[in-house]
C-alpha cells in the first residue's frame, strides 16, 4: 500500500455515512511524493467528498460560489489521519498549503471532522489549526477564538451558509468544550449589529423548533444538578450544568436589553423562558459560592 492508496481509503471512508465508518483507516506512507501530481481517480475522490460534505452542510455547489479547483494538497490531510504515526502525520501537516478557494474549506471539514473522536486531544487541535470550518463548527483551539468569529462573519454574509451555520449551532451537544465555544461565539455575535443579533435569535428559535425535547431535557437535567447540593458536589456533573446554564446567556442579555426582539419570534415559544431560569440559578449559585469564599 503506498500513501495514494491511503490517502484513496481516507477518503472513501470520511464520505460514509456516520454509523458505517467506524475507525479510519490505516496504511503505509510509501511514495508520498506522488501526491502532488495524483492520478485522476484521487483527484476525482476529493471533488467527490467536497460535493458530499456541501451537501451534509447543506451548501451549494460550488462552496459559496467559489469556482477556482480545490487544491491536490489536501490530499496530505487525508495521508496524514491514514498513518498511526503522530509524529509523521505532524510533520506531513507542515506541507499542507494555505487556502486558496471556498473548496478547500469544505473537504478540509469533511476530512477532520469525522476523525477528530479517534484522535488525542493534541492531535486533534493540530488538525483543527487546518481546517477553518472545523474550527467554527466544532471548536477553534485555545487562543483562536477571534479568528472563529471572524470566519463565523465570513459566513453570515452568504445565505446558504448562514442557514446551515443557523441550523448546526441550534442542535444540542454533550460535548462541553464545544457548547462553550458556542455560547462564547454567539455571546460575542450578540454584541454586534442588528445583522448579527438577528442571528443569534435565529439560533435560539431553530433550536426549539427542531430540538425543543432534547433542549429541554438538558435544561431539566442542568436544573436538578445545580438545585441539588448533593449533586453539584460531583464536579463533572457540574461543569456539564453550568455550561448548559451559560449557553442561555446571549439569549437572556438580548431578552433584558429589548424583550420586544424575543416576542417577534412565534417560533421562540415561551419554553425558552425555563432556560433564561436556568441561567439565572446558575448565577445565583456562583454568586453564592463567591459570597462564602
Amino acid at each position: 500500500m503506498s500513501a495514494t492508496d491511503t490517502a484513496l481509503q481516507v477518503i472513501e471512508w470520511a464520505m460514509m455515512s456516520q454509523e458505517a465508518r467506524g475507525t479510519p483507516p490505516q496504511g503505509d506512507l510509501s511514495g508520498v511524493e506522488k501526491l502532488a501530481r495524483p492520478s485522476a481517480t484521487l483527484v476525482q475522490a476529493l471533488e467527490q467528498l467536497t460535493a458530499v460534505t456541501a451537501a451534509r452542510l447543506r451548501w451549494e455547489m460550488p462552496p459559496l460560489g467559489d469556482n477556482r479547483p480545490i487544491a491536490v494538497g489536501n490530499l496530505i490531510i487525508a495521508a496524514a489521519l491514514g498513518t498511526a504515526h503522530p509524529q509523521l502525520a505532524r510533520t506531513l501537516l507542515k506541507g499542507v498549503p494555505t487556502l486558496s478557494c471556498s473548496g478547500d474549506w469544505v473537504v478540509r471539514y469533511g476530512l477532520v471532522t469525522p476523525a477528530l473522536s479517534f484522535l488525542t486531544e493534541e492531535m486533534a487541535d493540530d488538525y483543527r489549526q487546518i481546517s477553518p470550518l472545523t474550527a467554527i463548527l466544532n471548536r477553534p483551539i485555545a487562543g483562536q477564538e477571534t479568528l472563529g468569529v471572524n470566519l463565523a462573519l465570513q459566513l453570515l454574509k452568504n445565505s446558504t451558509a448562514k442557514l446551515s451555520l443557523t441550523l448546526h449551532l441550534a442542535q444540542p451537544t454533550t460535548d462541553i468544550k464545544v457548547r462553550c465555544w458556542r455560547t462564547e461565539l454567539l455571546n460575542r455575535l450578540r454584541l454586534g449589529g442588528q445583522t448579527e443579533q438577528s442571528f443569534v435569535l435565529d439560533v435560539y428559535e431553530a433550536a426549539m423548533i427542531y430540538h425543543q425535547q432534547e433542549v429541554m431535557n438538558q435544561v431539566r437535567a442542568a436544573y436538578s444538578t445545580i438545585s441539588d447540593r448533593q449533586a453539584a458536589s460531583d464536579e463533572e456533573n457540574l461543569r456539564d450544568a453550568l455550561s448548559i446554564a451559560n449557553w442561555w446567556k446571549p439569549l437572556w442579555a438580548i431578552e433584558r436589553a429589548d424583550v420586544n426582539q424575543l416576542r417577534q419570534r412565534r417560533y421562540l415559544s415561551y419554553a425558552y423562558r425555563e432556560g433564561i431560569k436556568l441561567f439565572n440559578l446558575s448565577q445565583k449559585m456562583l454568586g453564592d459560592v463567591e459570597h462564602v469564599y
